[in-house]
């Protein structure tokens, strides 16, 4: 999996050396950071004068919620924005795939707020990064934050999780492991998050209940050049959380990541939002490919139907 995501790196740098003859890298750099600058100020204008904003819908006014440190899009807005109106209660956070840690979802929480994690990589690489960049880097100390190489899977997740020390609240669980997210997230018990912040597949469309078959040994880029074979679908995700206690709140505009909340914290601010009106597209695919073009190309991957039996719904509306 990793041999052929560094042979496709090396295939990707030969490609832009064209466009690096025409333009320098720095100057397209430094247009992407000003522009990224431009849209965090609006938003910071926008979160410092509430009172004047215009009313819209939630999936709107999460959208301008959206803020970047380290995250790789706008989830660290998204996150303070939900944190603000239901508040902190452990101040603790697990993060299963969180790469090399400059983008991952809990790094502002550990390194800015403070917050006590758990992270792991199934990359030994990527975990080594991660350690260089939060104990080196950051200084957060050893005993705030431990970083661990380890493929979790969902016969046992909860076994580590409890040899790491975590156990029941906590307030927010991050998955992200181009795969088997479903299927992770339905098995965890040991810990009651909060929030829990999981990668979705766009490519599936806001309306069909789709995951990725179970595989220990999953490659998103084994069935697709590209590693669109991966995860769940937006709906069937919103099922299991349904059934779990949680409840859509809201997706980034990228259409990476989904948030849900649990049910007993949702509050005037924050509420429940159907798949419909959460749901994004990702931008980058859309220039290869339209959303019915993604959909129907998935449609010959191997997906198979998820659904919760309606027993394990009842009384979660």
């Amino acid at each position: 999996m990793y041999g052929w995501r560094r042979w496709r790196g090396y295939i990707q740098e030969i490609l832009r050396a064209p466009r690096r003859a025409i333009e320098p890298p720095d100057m397209r750099v430094l247009r992407r950071r000003v522009r990224h600058l431009e849209e965090e100020i609006g938003r910071l204008l926008v979160r410092g004068n509430e009172g004047i904003e215009a009313p819209s819908a939630q999936s709107d006014r999460m959208r301008r919620r959206e803020a970047r440190c380290y995250s790789q899009n706008g989830e660290d807005g998204l996150l303070l924005e939900i944190l603000s109106s239901v508040g902190a209660q452990s101040r603790s956070l697990v993060e299963i795939g969180c790469g090399s840690g400059e983008e991952s979802i809990g790094a502002t929480l550990v390194v800015h707020f403070g917050w006590r994690g758990l992270l792991a990589d199934r990359d030994g690489e990527n975990a080594l990064k991660a350690r260089r960049f939060f104990h080196d880097e950051q200084g957060v100390p050893l005993d705030r934050l431990s970083v661990e190489s380890e493929a979790v899977q969902p016969d046992t997740v909860d076994r580590w999780l409890a040899g790491c020390g975590f156990r029941g609240i906590v307030d927010l669980l991050a998955i992200d492991i181009d795969g088997n997210d479903y299927w992770l997230w339905n098995a965890i018990t040991a810990i009651d998050p909060r929030i829990v912040v999981i990668e979705y597949n766009a490519s599936l469309g806001p309306v069909k209940k789709l995951s990725v078959p179970y595989d220990p040994d999953h490659d998103p880029y084994r069935r697709h050049p590209r590693g669109w074979h991966h995860g769940a679908s937006l709906a069937a995700l919103e099922e299991l959380g349904r059934s779990r206690g949680y409840a859509l709140v809201a997706c980034d505009s990228m259409g990476v990541n989904a948030f849900f909340l649990r049910r007993d914290l949702l509050n005037d601010d924050i509420s429940e939002i159907s798949c419909q009106d959460a749901f994004y597209s990702q931008p980058k695919r859309l220039k290869r490919a339209s959303q019915k073009h993604q959909e129907e190309i998935l449609s010959q991957l191997p997906f198979q139907g998820v659904e919760v039996p309606s027993s394990q719904l009842e009384g979660t509306h």
